[in-house]
């Protein structure tokens, strides 16, 4: 199984509690539309996410969080947290932070992989244990010596699944007020 993880932000909770990462979910249905298991955990949104963290990521082979810069701090706590209670798990950093800044994301023992860019099928060529080499948008470790494949091509919209609504929590869709739709990709924010 895959997790994919939201740390909790450093912003009051009522201005993004009422909708989705939208990100995760729709790296989660493209992931669950090619036959892969996986599970969202939002540490934004979940009032439990520590619990389930601590029973999903006993057995998981990676974990991938999506880090915006003001959640790094709690984003290394939870990979903190998934190297204790499980060593061998892959942790995978994606997201606008990771991706401006890939080279000193990395240079974290708590970081194996950082994915640069779109997720989607960079994260189904990780999880499918291609050699890290041949991965296209990844910056990662070897023998200390610091990693940057080439860019990966943007994905083909029209290959998107539709947002699989089941791999939300139910406790995040009980209290949606927004239902999110990507008219465009990246980030509409101006940081």
């Amino acid at each position: 199984m895959v997790l994919l993880i939201n740390p909790p932000f450093n912003i009051a909770k009522a201005s993004y509690d009422t909708s989705v990462a939208v990100g995760l979910l729709n790296i989660a249905s493209y992931l669950d539309s090619c036959g892969v298991p996986v599970e969202i955990i939002d540490g934004a949104r979940q009032s439990n996410y520590l619990e389930r963290l601590n029973s999903q990521v006993r057995d998981c082979k990676f974990a991938a969080l999506a880090v915006m810069t003001m959640q790094v701090g709690q984003a290394l706590r939870v990979s903190q947290m998934i190297k204790e209670i499980n060593p061998a798990c892959k942790i995978i950093w994606g997201g606008p932070h990771p991706t401006f800044f890939p080279e000193q994301t990395i240079k974290n023992d708590l970081i194996d992989i950082v994915c640069v860019g779109e997720g989607e099928e960079t994260i189904l060529e990780i999880v499918s244990d291609k050699d890290l080499r041949d991965i296209d948008g990844i910056v990662y470790k070897e023998r200390e010596q610091i990693i940057a494949n080439k860019s990966r091509a943007l994905h083909d919209p029209a290959k998107m699944p539709l947002f699989n609504w089941e791999l939300v929590p139910r406790e995040i869709l009980e209290r949606l007020q927004l239902i999110p739709s990507l008219t465009s990709r990246g980030c509409p924010h101006r940081c």
